[in-house]
C-alpha cells in the first residue's frame, strides 16, 4: 500500500513510478526471505505451524473484535506514545484528504478489521500484537508523517514517543538476556526442584504437555509430570492431586485448584516483568511459581 501511495502521488513519468514500485516490492520480498528462511527451507513445516495456530483462534464478524484490537492490541505492539501520534496523523489526514492519506488510512482500517475478524477470539489479547505487524507498520508511517508535518512540536512528540518505545524495547532486550541458560527463571526453578524435590515426585502442570516456555528444564525420567486442569470431585481425588504444581506468569494456577495449593517458591524479577507487561511478541523468561499441595480445601 505504501508503494502504491508513493506511485500515485509522485510527479514523475509512469515508467519511473512503475520501476520504483517494482523495486519496493522486490525489497519487501527479499527482506521477508532474509528474516524468514524457514518458510522456504521447510515449507511443509511452515504450513503445519500456520494450521496449528489456526486451531487456537476462531473467526467471526464480531463488531467488538476491531475495537478490542485498537484499544488493547495496537497499544501493546505500537506503544501509547506511538498511538498518540497515530491519532494526530489520522486527524491531519482527515483534514487534508490527500490521495496518499486516504490510501494509507484506508489500508490501516482494512488491515485491522480483517485481522481482528480473522482471529476474533484473540482480538483482545495483547499477545496477539504479533499478528498485527502490518497495522503497526502503517501506524508508524501515519504517526511519522504527523510528526514531520507538525513542526517543532511534532518533532518533540515524535522524540518522546521514540524514547518511550526505546525504553520498552530495552526492557524486552534485557529480559531476553536474562532468559539465557543458567540465568533464566526456568533454569533457577529447575535447579531448586532438583535439589529440594526427591525423584519420583509428582509435578502438576496446567497444559497437556510441559512446553519449553512454561516448564523448567528437568529430565522427565526423574519426575512424574501430571496434567491437571480442574478441581477434584471428592476428598479422595484431592488427596491424589500432584504434590506440587508449576506455573508461570503467563499461565497461572487454575482458579479451581487454588484451595488445594499454597505458594512454596517463586522465581521472578518483579519490576522488569511488570515493565514489559508480559511482552506481546514473545514469551521469554516469564516468572515461575511453584505451589505445594495442602491436601484439603481452605
Amino acid at each position: 500500500p505504501l508503494s502504491i501511495a508513493l506511485w500515485m502521488t509522485e510527479e514523475a513519468p509512469l515508467s519511473r513510478r512503475l520501476s520504483r514500485l517494482s523495486g519496493c516490492a522486490a525489497a519487501a520480498a527479499l527482506a521477508f526471505a532474509a528474516t524468514n528462511p524457514y518458510a522456504f527451507i521447510d515449507f511443509r513445516d511452515f504450513l503445519d505451524e500456520m494450521r496449528g495456530m489456526a486451531r487456537w483462534y476462531h473467526s467471526s464478524l464480531s463488531p467488538v473484535a476491531p475495537l478490542l484490537a485498537v484499544t488493547r492490541v495496537l497499544p501493546a505492539g505500537f506503544g501509547w506514545g506511538g498511538c498518540a501520534l497515530l491519532a494526530v496523523g489520522l486527524g491531519q489526514a482527515r483534514r487534508r484528504l490527500w490521495r496518499a492519506d486516504v490510501l494509507v488510512a484506508s489500508s490501516l482500517i482494512c488491515v485491522v478489521a480483517l485481522t481482528a475478524f480473522q482471529m476474533s477470539s484473540g482480538a483482545g489479547i495483547p499477545g496477539s500484537a504479533r499478528f498485527f505487524l502490518a497495522a503497526i507498520v502503517l501506524s508508524a508511517v501515519i504517526g511519522g508523517a504527523a510528526a514531520a508535518a507538525s513542526g517543532r512540536t511534532g518533532r518533540r512528540l515524535f522524540a518522546l514517543a521514540l524514547l518511550l518505545d526505546l525504553g520498552l524495547a530495552g526492557a524486552r532486550d534485557l529480559n531476553f538476556l536474562r532468559d539465557a541458560p543458567g540465568r533464566s527463571y526456568a533454569d533457577q526453578a529447575g535447579d531448586w526442584l532438583a535439589a529440594a524435590v526427591p525423584p519420583g515426585s509428582e509435578l502438576g502442570i496446567g497444559t497437556p504437555a510441559p512446553m519449553v516456555d512454561r516448564f523448567p528444564p528437568l529430565p522427565f525420567s526423574r519426575y512424574d509430570v501430571v496434567y491437571t486442569d480442574g478441581a477434584p470431585a471428592s476428598k479422595e481425588d484431592a488427596a491424589r492431586l500432584p504434590e506440587r504444581f508449576i506455573t508461570n506468569a503467563l499461565w497461572p494456577l487454575p482458579a479451581d485448584l487454588g484451595p488445594y495449593y499454597v505458594l512454596e517458591k517463586t522465581f521472578e524479577g518483579g519490576r522488569l516483568w511488570r515493565a514489559i507487561g508480559g511482552d506481546p511478541f514473545t514469551q521469554a523468561n516469564p516468572p515461575i511459581a511453584i505451589y505445594r499441595r495442602t491436601g484439603a480445601a481452605r
